[in-house]
């Protein structure tokens, strides 16, 4: 008798260890979707704002800048790329004086790695990164496909490099940036001031935010 209480105790523990373990999922899963949500309605809320004040906001720039181009943003931000690094794997053996077996390998991969610290600049028309190590700069009709990662890690491709560009930004979301590139790349806006009748439209789609032009 004592033993099968002892087993019922011993389920019981088990089950009662599961139930909350799946309650800790659910609420880290909660918290993750609270997380998103919020961050969704944050972006949604920048491109409202600039829709019911009918402008963009004024970010003064240090660039020259060209006819009909303006100042969207400025953000800090790390370029990083990837380099070749080697290392060495395995190593001799000596089985007496003077002989030894097996020996190392070189080995190289591709590493992310930071390049350079400075200033994403961003206008209705291009993007330019301006560092002491490296100036980057690129038209916005140029990128081929760009990501946001994470709220900070953003990846593009451009029709002019092979390689990507990554760039931690700094006190702006990633995602962001990626909606003002994908916005102003169709090359719609030559003024921060919106036409009559253009509506700046955000919305939640799969859990993504995109943002639509639409004239009334």
């Amino acid at each position: 008798m004592e033993w099968i209480l002892l087993i019922t105790a011993a389920i019981a523990l088990t089950l009662l260890r599961a139930h909350f373990k799946e309650q800790d999922r659910q609420r880290q899963l909660e918290a993750a979707w609270a997380q998103q949500q919020a961050r969704a309605d944050s972006l949604m809320c920048y491109f409202r704002q600039v829709d019911d004040a009918r402008a963009f906001p004024d970010v003064p720039l240090s660039l020259n800048m060209q006819a009909g181009e303006f100042g969207v943003m400025e953000a800090g931000a790390t370029l990083y790329g990837y380099r070749k690094q080697s290392y060495n794997v395995g190593g001799a053996v000596r089985v007496v004086r003077g002989v030894y077996v097996g020996g190392s390998q070189r080995i190289s991969s591709d590493a992310l790695t930071p390049l350079a610290g400075g200033a994403l600049n961003l206008t209705n028309r291009r993007a330019v990164f301006l560092s002491p190590q490296k100036t980057i700069s690129f038209k916005l009709s140029d990128v081929m496909s760009l990501e946001a990662l994470d709220t900070s890690t953003m990846v593009l491709h451009t029709a002019k490099r092979t390689a990507p560009l990554i760039f931690s930004i700094d006190g702006c979301d990633a995602g962001l940036v990626v909606l003002l590139i994908k916005l102003f790349s169709a090359g719609t806006f030559d003024s921060r001031f919106l036409p009559d009748g253009v509506r700046i439209q955000p919305k939640k789609v799969q859990e993504e935010v995109v943002v639509s032009v639409s004239q009334a």
